[in-house]
């Protein structure tokens, strides 16, 4: 029985939390609680358009089908999407999409050696011919802030142990100085039209078409990670007072 409904404040997302009144029974061997998204399954790039993602549910089996008698999953793939939207779009992929009744239904993604799955989604709609087009799920990286607020339940973080050498050979966006006061200053491969800074909860704290350098007093001390918004290339660095 669910206690308690607890919707996320957003426009279209349709994010809501379930609060029940008895725990799962978890203890099958098919029933896991798996880790839901933060942040980092943009900026590992596990989350960018045609990366694939998997899709499972109860609804029709068609425009005109009927329901399952078991679970359904299709593997499909991301159209554009960026960590500030509210609604993650996923491309149909041979003719695979979600249908009435899917509502809700988790959207996952592997970490890179696949030994975990990370809930990304929550099926919200879509556009087009129904149950082969396009499909919308919100988007739970965007959320995660507000989950783990309301849960005490953290999110997915990747295990970041490179060392310093590691790190330099990784990045593609560089900044500096490091660490940081007033001031960064950015260069990259590629031309970057916008910058995207997240503190490492995965909240969006500034955002700047001044690409080359850029004014960072507004923000306390602490690590942070900043994001090429088109390449989703990015970078950690330091700030201190």
């Amino acid at each position: 029985m669910v206690k308690r409904a607890i919707s996320f404040p957003c426009d279209e997302c349709d994010l809501s939390l379930l609060e029940l009144e008895t725990p799962l029974d978890l203890s099958g061997e098919y029933a896991k609680a798996i880790k839901y998204a933060s942040a980092d399954v943009f900026t590992e790039g596990y989350v960018q358009k045609d990366m694939e993602c998997y899709a499972t549910g109860w609804g029709q089996l068609g425009p005109n089908g009927g329901l399952p008698d078991h679970l359904q999953g299709a593997l499909l793939k991301f159209g554009e999407v960026q960590l500030s939207d509210e609604l993650i779009g996923v491309e149909e992929t041979e003719g695979r999409m979600v249908c009435r009744g899917d509502s809700g239904g988790p959207l996952v993604v592997f970490n890179k050696d696949k030994s975990e799955r990370i809930l990304v989604g929550a099926v919200s709609g879509g556009e087009g011919t129904p149950c082969t087009d396009y499909g919308f799920w919100g988007n739970v990286a965007n959320a995660a802030i507000w989950i783990q607020e309301q849960t005490g339940i953290e999110p997915y973080k990747e295990d970041i142990t490179l060392g310093i050498a590691d790190l330099a050979s990784e990045k593609t966006v560089n900044i500096w100085p490091v660490p940081a006061r007033d001031v960064i200053n950015v260069s990259s491969k590629r031309a970057i039209k916008e910058i995207k800074i997240y503190n490492l909860s995965g909240k969006k704290v500034l955002q700047s078409n001044q690409t080359s350098s850029i004014a960072i007093t507004s923000l306390p001390t602490g690590m942070y990670l900043l994001q090429d918004a088109e390449s989703l290339d990015s970078s950690l660095f330091a700030i201190k007072r």
